[in-house]
């Protein structure tokens, strides 16, 4: 593993099997979920759902959460500073690995979309104040544990790592 400062990200301190590592081991959700269910997980599901073109970006639109990990959304809307760190090292992530940044949007409705299956599959309910406006993707989530999370993660990688 390579030593990384998130308040000043540089491109060669990132590396994509860091990135595997991390993520594989990183609840979503915070852990809130009836089985571990990892970031790693959640993004290679998003990245074969999604249309070709997009499949690299998909994988790697959570890819800061190894470098600052997963606060749960409601939170992190509080923390301005934390969403301007968080940013500038997606950004220098998406300069290293040849994807736009900010992302295009339908990687956003990918990323509410799978949610709608997460719910379903791995929360088990709708908790109140949750969108329901969302068709989900469909997917089964097999809940796989960290290590075959990061084995996938890096299999994707290199099915992914060279669409443009």
């Amino acid at each position: 593993m390579k030593k990384f400062w998130p308040t000043s990200p540089d491109p060669k301190s990132i590396c994509i099997e860091d990135i595997a590592h991390a993520t594989a081991r990183i609840c979503r959700y915070t852990g809130h979920v009836q089985d571990f269910y990892s970031v790693a997980e959640h993004c290679v599901l998003m990245s074969r759902a999604i249309p070709q073109e997009f499949r690299k970006i998909a994988l790697l639109h959570d890819a800061s959460e190894a470098y600052m990990n997963d606060i749960a959304s409601p939170i992190k809307q509080s923390l301005p500073d934390y969403k301007k760190i968080e940013d500038g090292v997606q950004k220098v992530i998406a300069e290293k690995f040849g994807i736009p940044y900010p992302f295009p949007a339908i990687v956003h409705e990918y990323d509410k979309r799978i949610l709608m299956d997460e719910r379903a599959q791995v929360i088990g309910e709708f908790l109140p104040g949750w969108s329901h406006e969302y068709e989900s993707l469909g997917i089964t989530i097999p809940g796989w544990g960290y290590k075959k999370a990061e084995r996938e993660y890096l299999k994707r990688w290199e099915q992914v790592k060279n669409d443009d």
